[in-house]
């Protein structure tokens, strides 16, 4: 089947090859096309023997034009570079996670410091989705900060998690509306830092889900007196 798919959709885009032909006939004249179909009905076979007559036909009639496949477009990460955004631990994380449901609606900071390839498939266009680089501020609130609060905030250090860098990869495919993202200014980047071209095992690609609970964990690790 997978030759007679190929030749159909090569035969479409004008690009079909006598090799790719050659195996599509070869499987409609040895019959092996109607094997699956023995136990079937009369009427569902001569259905099915007609869908393949008029492949046949199809195949052996001259290509259209070519036509050239787009490569499909990178989706863009949903932020700027330089946006501070605050994030807010919502009480439907706060119950999967026991260990820090004492954060519970408590907001936290990151700022966008650069942009990462992340390849979402193998083919040979792979789909590219741009992620965002960030970097969690130390802090933690009961409402959305202000850019003073950010201007005044140092960083948050990852490494109390063994996070092998200072910065996550986010993905912005799914979880951005969980988190309650919420844009409060743009300025410069505050804590510069090496963001790779591609996402690796150093940046795994994270959704905000994740990254706000690591950030969570980290801040609590680092203020174990605000504990409750």
């Amino acid at each position: 089947m997978f030759r007679l798919i190929l030749a159909d959709i090569q035969w479409k885009l004008g690009q079909m090859t006598e090799d790719t032909l050659r195996n599509a006939l070869e499987v409609l004249d040895s019959g092996a096309a109607m094997a699956e179909w023995e136990g079937a009905d009369e009427s569902d076979r001569r259905s099915r023997q007609r869908v393949l007559d008029r492949l046949r036909k199809k195949l052996e009639s001259p290509q259209g034009p070519l036509k050239t496949v787009k490569r499909p477009k990178p989706k863009k990460f949903k932020y700027k570079i330089g946006d501070v955004i605050a994030v807010r631990f919502v009480p439907e994380l706060a119950e999967q996670n026991p260990d820090i449901e004492s954060y519970c609606n408590k907001y936290f900071m990151v700022q966008v410091v650069g942009y990462t390839d992340y390849p979402t498939s193998l083919s040979r266009h792979p789909l590219i989705e741009q992620c965002g680089g960030v970097v969690a501020l130390d802090w933690m609130g009961d409402t959305i900060p202000d850019m003073e609060e950010f201007a005044k905030a140092p960083m948050l250090d990852l490494t109390v998690l063994w996070w092998p860098i200072r910065s996550f990869a986010v993905t912005t495919m799914f979880g951005a509306n969980a988190v309650q993202c919420t844009v409060i200014g743009n300025t410069e980047i505050k804590f510069e830092q090496d963001v790779p071209e591609r996402v690796t095992m150093l940046n795994e690609a994270r959704t905000w889900k994740y990254v706000v609970l690591d950030i969570v964990r980290a801040y609590q690790k680092q203020h174990p007196q605000n504990n409750t």
